[in-house]
């Protein structure tokens, strides 16, 4: 009988550390887990990060029509084999129906690129540096979209351990640019009178004259799991998706070309390309042009394990994946630190392929029913703006009861 009655309370306990709602909807798990009816919350969040392009340049790129030149020549000195880059701007809305089901609105713009250092610095800064060179990289990849998801949220009551949260919507596509190439090698003219390039593996979509750019299936998904009272772990995926694209061609070759100006960027455009080609190889380009009808855009997963240092601290401890890794992995160790039943900062370090050093501090505060949020990244950049590394900010608010 003291044995059944240890098992119970055991069980009780870890059901209650499981289903335990404290009153932060962004540092903290009350708004999927109170799931109270009629409640909201609104969240955006903007960020740009690199391993190699330094935050000045950054800040170059939003504020000044040119690059400073102490920071263009500390990037272009750099030693990376690869120049990565990811930038996301999201907007994200939710709405309680009910105890079980939700509304939610979705807008994102992003954009990736990695390519190996020279390539990167012909097609930054121009081939004038590269006169008379061949210049080579492999896995070249760049994609840019924006759109807008709408659709439902779910809960679903796994067990006394496990709970989960479905979303599933409609996207829709405003914006869509997508290149790859598995080899790439470009050999600039001794006058740079012409660029000869040669491909293996070139897919390259062309812009769609419609404003509507594609429609798709929008899913994702949290399941939390309670191991014990003081360990937990979390898996947030986002972004899961098959979109049709409408009205889109690309081109897609294996080939050798001839460029008669050097003015041409197949990361902005190939739609011109047969004005810039040598008139010989213009019928190979009309030759590789080619219907696209599907395309899947990056997805987001985030899995994390929590461990409660004390009634006060919660240790993290997380991995992160854009596109399962082609477009970013990081790693993290987070403190969430809660000063009172009102007020809570949680301090993040990390690092990534494609985020160099991350450093993020945010902080919740509630005010009655109403919770505020804000974060900022890359604070260290501040003092060292010829770093590479993330940066951004992120703002929230939430009504809850």
């Amino acid at each position: 009988m003291r044995t059944i009655f240890k098992i119970a309370v055991c069980v009780l306990t870890i059901s209650a550390y499981g289903q335990q709602a404290d009153s932060f909807s962004f540092v903290g798990n009350a708004f999927d887990q109170q799931w109270s009816p009629k409640t909201i919350k609104v969240e955006g969040q903007g960020v740009g990060m690199s391993n190699a392009i330094n935050a000045g340049m950054f800040n170059d790129f939003v504020f000044r029509t040119g690059f400073t030149p102490a920071y263009k020549d500390h990037f272009v000195n750099g030693t990376q084999n690869k120049v990565n880059i990811y930038s996301l701007n999201n907007a994200d809305a939710e709405y309680k129906l009910d105890s079980n089901w939700g509304l939610y609105l979705n807008s994102q713009t992003s954009s990736a690129y990695t390519g190996n250092k020279e390539i990167s610095d012909l097609l930054f800064f121009g081939n004038a540096p590269f006169l008379d060179q061949s210049v080579s990289t492999e896995n070249l990849k760049f994609i840019r979209y924006s759109g807008v998801s709408i659709g439902a949220t779910h809960k679903i009551n796994v067990s006394e351990k496990a709970g989960a949260k479905v979303l599933i919507g409609l996207r829709t596509l405003f914006d869509y640019r997508a290149v790859s190439i598995a080899d790439l090698s470009l050999y600039t003219s001794p006058t740079g009178a012409y660029v000869d390039a040669e491909t293996s593996e070139l897919h390259a979509t062309e812009e769609s004259i419609t404003i509507l750019k594609g429609i798709g299936l929008d899913l994702g998904f949290d399941v939390n799991y309670v191991l014990d009272a003081k360990n937990s772990l979390a898996i947030n995926v986002r972004d899961v998706n098959l979109t049709r694209l409408l009205n889109y061609t690309s081109l897609q070759f294996d080939t050798s070309l001839r460029f008669t100006g050097i003015g041409y960027d197949i990361i902005a455009d190939t739609n011109s390309l047969e004005n810039f080609v040598d008139s010989v190889y213009v019928p190979i380009v009309q030759n590789a042009r080619k219907e696209s009808k599907w395309t899947s855009l990056p997805s987001r997963i985030n899995l994390k394990w929590n461990h409660r240092l004390s009634e006060d601290n919660v240790l993290s401890v997380g991995v992160q994946t854009v596109n399962f890794g082609s477009l970013g992995v990081m790693g993290t160790v987070g403190l969430d630190h809660t000063f009172s039943d009102r007020f809570r900062l949680r301090s993040t370090l990390g690092y990534g392929n494609f985020s160099g050093v991350l450093w993020t501090e945010a902080a919740e505060y509630r005010l009655g029913n109403y919770n505020v949020f804000a974060g900022i990244t890359g604070l260290h950049l501040a003092l060292a703006p010829k770093m590479a590394g993330s940066y951004g900010v992120s703002i929230g608010a939430a009504k809850q009861f």
